[in-house]
């Protein structure tokens, strides 16, 4: 099993190989389904950038698409949600049912090599995080909220 340290430093080599893809990407960042950061880059830039806003508004957009697919009684997995605006490009992607990964580039971007790029990034996420939360407890896995519940526990007992 990992430690935070060993994870965080897997999610970073995979974020950064992310952002290196192409130059006009300036920050990634990854996201639990509750829209907490659990890991970023970002490039140099003068442009202040508020990390974990833009985490949790691109975890509640791609949420509100899933609902969205699900309403419309569009079958499968919402896998990318591509926001265009004059001056910039947001991808939006699921990494499993815990996490969201958000792209955030300039408006000429290549798009076709931020989606492969992501498509071949999915799995090596998915998989770190999934031997992060590996912990299991009567045969059963223990979810992030549960183990945040009893940290606080314990952090409230201290």
């Amino acid at each position: 099993m990992w430690d935070g340290k060993a994870l965080s430093e897997a999610l970073n080599r995979v974020l950064s190989g992310l952002i290196k893809a192409d130059h006009a990407i300036r920050t990634v960042i990854l996201t639990d389904r509750t829209g907490l950061t659990l890991g970023h880059v970002t490039k140099f830039d003068t442009r202040p950038v508020d990390v974990d806003g833009l985490g949790a508004i691109g975890n509640a957009v791609f949420c509100a698409s899933e609902t969205q697919g699900k309403h419309t009684e569009i079958k499968g997995n919402l896998n990318l949600v591509v926001s265009e605006f004059d001056t910039g490009v947001i991808f939006t992607a699921g990494i499993n049912q815990e996490a969201v990964l958000c792209v955030i580039a300039d408006p000429h971007v290549n798009i076709g090599i931020v989606r492969f790029t992501i498509k071949q990034n999915v799995e090596r996420l998915a998989r770190a995080l999934k031997e992060f939360h590996a912990e299991e407890e009567d045969g059963m896995p223990i979810r992030a909220e549960e183990r945040l519940l009893r940290l606080l526990k314990e952090l409230n007992d201290f």
